[in-house]
């Protein structure tokens, strides 16, 4: 239960992060962005707002079915892990094309 509790909460937070990045080009946000360093700040915020957005959802799903089916709660988590890691470096890895 308190898995889950924590996986809602996060997820609210990736959701409002994402959503503030992606909507109102909040690029300032995202750890090591320079004014100096971005060339296309508008396809940066797209790019990391609708990662992180995505990133929330999940965390959301994973814990609302961890609220529904606590019993179930177990088995998907190293994939989930795996999932949020892979995305996270995709992300990264993206964030170049937008630099100078």
């Amino acid at each position: 239960m308190a898995f889950s509790l924590i996986m809602i909460f996060v997820g609210l937070h990736l959701l409002a992060i994402g959503y503030l990045i992606r909507f109102y080009k909040m690029v300032e946000i995202i750890a090591g962005y320079g004014p100096d360093k971005v060339r296309d700040k508008e396809g940066l915020a797209k790019w990391v707002g609708s990662n992180l957005f995505l990133m929330g959802l999940m965390c959301l799903s994973l814990g609302g079915v961890g609220l529904i089916f606590p019993e179930f709660i177990i088995r998907p988590v190293p994939i989930f892990i795996a999932i949020i890691l892979i995305m996270s470096f995709i992300t990264a890895i993206g964030c170049k094309k937008y630099e100078k």
